[in-house]
């Protein structure tokens, strides 16, 4: 009973949290992108749409292999974070919607999110909730915060690339190549 209030408590929680960033991005103004942005957006949505697409189709493949590893709820959740890292990150490299250069205080963030979320995949993993039967067993609920490192770690490499690369553009049309 305890672990069904604390889940609604944080479920309430981040539905909040996304309200709130929803009337702040309206507060802010609307964007306008141009047809390349749109462009890429698209070509985002699409990508994201067919990495999810293979990984379904390796479930379908080898799903009795790997149902001794990840339960049905894990193969769920992983598709959320896989189609929100493929999106993101292709948003990020081609300057659709999330532009690395304008946005350097989403590496503090994303590095704030991985380090909250290492310790609750330490804590977990320390309680024992990822084994069963002696072997590694991810379900979704004891997962996510593992599914959450890779996703924003990746994220945070895809920025920090992204903002290296911006750079060294930036010197480079200003006349000072490496």
């Amino acid at each position: 009973m305890f672990d069904l209030v604390v889940n609604l408590i944080l479920l309430v929680i981040v539905i909040g949290g996304f309200v709130f960033l929803r009337f702040y991005a309206d507060k802010k103004g609307k964007r306008e992108y141009d047809e390349r942005q749109l462009l890429m957006q698209k070509k985002a949505y699409t990508n994201a749409a067919w990495v999810v697409m293979g990984f379904n189709l390796v479930l379908v493949i080898w799903g009795e292999v790997l149902a001794k590893y990840i339960s049905l709820s894990f193969a769920g959740t992983a598709n959320l974070f896989l189609i929100v890292g493929v999106f993101v990150c292709h948003s990020i490299l081609n300057d659709a919607y999330f532009t690395a250069r304008k946005n350097k205080k989403f590496l503090y963030v994303y590095a704030v999110i991985i380090a909250i979320q290492i310790f609750t995949v330490y804590q977990n993993w320390s309680q024992g909730s990822f084994g069963h039967d002696g072997h590694i067993y991810l379900t979704g609920e004891k997962a996510m915060s593992l599914l959450f490192i890779l996703t924003f770690a990746v994220i945070f490499l895809v920025t920090a690339y992204k903002t290296i690369q911006d750079k060294r553009e930036g010197s480079d049309e200003n006349g000072k190549v490496k």
